[in-house]
């Protein structure tokens, strides 16, 4: 039969494997909406009925009620979110800045062809209706120029985006191991603190065990 500190031992390990088995990284899906002031939102929730759900990726461990790493999960999602969303605003930045000279332009080039169709039909064909239509091409390539200008700087935001955000996955990652590396040191103080407790304890044991022992060796002597 077990005595009550066997039991109690077993439980406390039964404790410790399950605070190590809590810290299995688990995936998680992210949505990503825009609210009606048109910032953007990551939610691990469904945050509207435009929510788009990007890529699942390993952003915290698996944590179970009362283990100690929820805030560390909590402040990695945090910092992701972070990470996304200076993503989203350097591309819309982008988009933004582009949009302006894309707007300029087809108002410039909208503007030369209703001159051309508002022009009197005896200046047709003349330097003025030439001079007119020459200066759409030139306006259509400086578009293209600046759509070509746009997709490069997009694609350099985009593989930045890229990069950060694979940086802080391999911080998180690198914390995750730390965080559990961490809990099975601990695991391992713990119970090396507790066998030497135990040693301590039979080998005060074993030396009452003797002295009362030699008590009685000593008593029975002097009966005789």
């Amino acid at each position: 039969m077990s005595s009550p500190g066997t039991a109690v031992r077993a439980l406390r390990t039964c404790l410790l494997l399950s605070l190590l088995a809590s810290t299995t990284s688990a995936a998680q899906s992210i949505y990503k909406c825009v609210d009606p002031s048109g910032t953007i939102v990551y939610s691990q929730e469904r945050c509207g009925t435009d929510a788009t759900k990007i890529e699942t990726a390993v952003t915290a461990e698996s944590v179970r009620p009362g283990d100690g790493d929820a805030l560390a999960e909590q402040s990695e999602f945090v910092r992701m979110n972070d990470v996304r969303r200076q993503c989203d605003l350097r591309l819309q930045a982008i988009e933004r800045r582009h949009a302006g000279e894309h707007r300029r332009i087809s108002a410039e080039i909208a503007s030369l062809e209703e001159r051309i169709r508002k022009i009197d039909y005896r200046l047709a064909g003349t330097s003025v209706e030439t001079n007119l239509r020459q200066q759409i091409p030139v306006l259509q390539r400086e578009r293209e120029a600046l759509k070509a200008k746009e997709s490069e700087q997009l694609e350099t935001a985009r593989e930045l985006c890229r990069t950060d955000l694979a940086a802080e996955e391999q911080r998180q990652s690198a914390a995750r191991a730390a965080r559990a590396e961490a809990a099975r040191a601990e695991a391992a103080r713990i119970e090396a603190q507790r066998a030497a407790e135990k040693a301590a304890a039979d080998r005060a044991a074993a030396e009452k065990a003797k002295a009362e022992a030699n008590s009685d060796v000593h008593t029975l002597q002097e009966d005789l």
